[in-house]
């Protein structure tokens, strides 16, 4: 076993390297997003210069403006409310350096691709971001404000109780639901490519469609951590509408 693995390293040392630089440059991009997003200012208070917003605060300040009037956030723990900042940053940061990210890493595979496909993948690379953040403003907008008034206002139907709040599933939920909708927008276009490419069948995947957004809508389920399938059904919708756009734009066999 081991001189297998030497052999395989040293017929493919060049490739590994290769991918451990591009590994490199890819934690490079996300810390910094991440670091981005929790120092450096983005909106300075009228009163005093010193005093300003990150982007995370911002993030923060939106999500708790969805709950009910005369709403209170209780740590839960002495580490909840740093570990509910940390998780805002690490979300921002991942959907931030995302395009980068992608990039380096179709880069790196390029060289294994005949001429003809790398087209075809920077063809269909605009799409693929830009319904990434398509799903992020959309998960934004509607799904992490409906998810919020959804799971807390159903629960107070059914308890009358004060609305309390643990900061840390608080802003688990909200960023949840917007890196699940950015995620899933994406699958649309990628399909489409995956069948210019030749790797599968356009014939198979409109024939067994049915299938595949119920694939979706069960992979969101269990990513998801609200109970009520609101996300699903909200974002599951207009990734049908996507999909179906991107297999029926006219349709070229590779």
């Amino acid at each position: 076993m081991s001189g297998l693995l030497l052999q395989f390293l040293e017929k493919y040392s060049d490739q590994l390297l290769e991918l451990q630089r591009v590994i490199l440059y890819c934690l490079v991009y996300y810390f910094a997003a991440f670091f981005f997003v929790m120092l450096c200012p983005v909106s300075f208070h009228h009163s005093s210069s010193l005093e300003y917003e990150t982007l995370v605060d911002i993030v923060y300040h939106h999500i708790v403006s969805q709950l009910p009037p005369k709403s209170e956030i209780i740590a839960g723990s002495p580490a909840a409310p740093f570990g509910a900042y940390l998780s805002i940053a690490m979300h921002l940061a991942g959907l931030i350096s995302m395009p980068l990210i992608v990039y380096r890493f179709l880069r790196y595979v390029s060289d294994a691709m005949y001429p003809n496909e790398w087209r075809l993948v920077k063809k269909y690379l605009v799409p693929i971001l830009s319904t990434f953040y398509i799903g992020l403003i959309y998960g934004w907008v509607v799904v992490a404000p409906m998810v919020i008034v959804v799971v807390f206002g159903v629960g107070r139907q059914a308890i009358p109780v004060s609305p309390v709040f643990y900061v840390q599933e608080l802003v688990d939920l909200a960023m949840n639901s917007v890196f699940i909708s950015a995620l899933i927008f994406m699958v649309g276009p990628l399909l489409r490519l995956f069948i210019d490419l030749g790797v599968l069948e356009r014939s198979d995947v409109m024939r067994n469609k049915k299938w595949f957004y119920l694939a979706v809508f069960l992979i969101i389920m269990i990513i998801d951590n609200e109970p009520f399938f609101v996300c699903e059904a909200l974002v599951t919708i207009p990734v049908i509408a996507i999909t179906e756009l991107s297999l029926r734009l006219g349709y070229k066999k590779f």
